[in-house]
């Protein structure tokens, strides 16, 4: 030890210091030396702001130890490589040759002939079962079975068949609305469906009960004789553009009856009359009166039964408002 950098500890022994002080137990005091540098032998611990298991603990009967062992670092503060960029993971070598980036991670592209192949997925039933026989369409037919089509790779999409478009037109345009199988027809032949095709997914339609004309001509006159109050000629009219007609026509339209249409007539009409109208003048009244006719008369309602509903109205009407009717009289020409 130099003269120039004294320490306490040359002064008085160990055992001539107080209990706390830490020449009694031992420790030397750190100066700096001639060269200015200290000469300890501790290796610095950096700060991580949280204690470490080196830290200097408290005994019971207030010595002072180190811990032993020094505390592992946590994989969560390890520092990150910063030559990975954010964001990309290198891919396995045994993926790296197929890559189409190999160039990029520094892979080199592995030949045509070195690439693995994928397994063969194993059978699916035990072995030697006949179920892991493959079975020919034919067979599949016969038996009532429809074959399943064949399974194409990811970079294309199977053909749809003649046959599968046909019956999607027929599916959607049922899923809208009911339909015959003459209109359901005239659909596919403006799809340019074959002939043969639409005979057959027709067939097959009205075996399973999907097209049947009795039913729909049977809801159609029941739609429209309440919703529209059509009379039975306009409804049969309706029917035949529709493709239905003859027996299937006339025994929809036997529940629409006479007196039903004699009903529906006067219905329409007395909807039609208003307070505003002057039926106490002749030229108005016969003005209303065919108008009122001619309603009736395009919704296929007889011309005898609309006059005669439309002067039994009329006059009704009148005398419940209190109009003076001057003459009755009215010819329809």
């Amino acid at each position: 030890m130099s003269a120039e950098n004294p320490r306490v500890e040359d002064f008085l022994a160990p055992e001539e210091y107080p209990a706390w002080h830490p020449a009694a137990q031992g420790l030397a005091q750190d100066l700096p030396g001639e060269s200015g540098a200290y000469a300890s032998t501790r290796t610095a611990t950096p700060y991580t702001g949280k204690a470490s298991a080196a830290a200097v603990s408290s005994r019971d009967d207030g010595e002072v130890a180190e811990a032993a062992e020094p505390a592992r670092q946590s994989k969560y503060t390890s520092r990150r490589n910063p030559n990975l960029k954010k964001g990309f993971r290198k891919p396995p070598a045994k993926y790296a040759a197929r890559s189409p980036f190999a160039p990029a991670i520094g892979a080199a592209s592995a030949p045509d002939n070195e690439t693995p192949q994928r397994k063969r997925s194993q059978p699916l039933f035990r072995e030697g079962s006949a179920l892991n026989e493959p079975v020919t369409d034919e067979e599949m037919l016969v038996q009532g079975v429809t074959p399943m089509p064949e399974k194409r790779g990811r970079g294309g999409k199977e053909p749809e068949s003649e046959f599968t478009r046909a019956k999607n037109i027929v599916l959607n345009q049922l899923a809208a609305s009911p339909k015959s199988r003459a209109m359901l027809e005239k659909k596919l032949v403006e799809k340019e469906i074959s002939a043969e095709v639409i005979e057959d997914i027709l067939n097959r339609f009205e075996a399973v009960n999907l097209i049947n004309d009795a039913e729909f001509a049977d809801m159609y006159v029941r739609t429209r004789m309440n919703v529209k109050k059509l009379s039975r000629s306009a409804i049969r009219r309706e029917l035949k553009t529709k493709g239905v007609e003859g027996e299937l026509a006339e025994i929809a339209l036997e529940q629409r009856t006479e007196e039903d249409e004699r009903a529906d007539a006067h219905e329409l009409v007395r909807k039609k009359l208003r307070p505003s109208m002057n039926l106490g003048d002749r030229a108005e009244k016969e003005k209303v009166m065919r108008r009122l006719v001619a309603m009736l008369g395009r919704k296929g309602y007889p011309a005898g039964l609309a006059f005669s509903v439309v002067r039994e109205e009329v006059e009704a009407y009148a005398c419940e408002m209190g109009m003076a009717s001057e003459d009755s009289y009215f010819s329809y020409d």
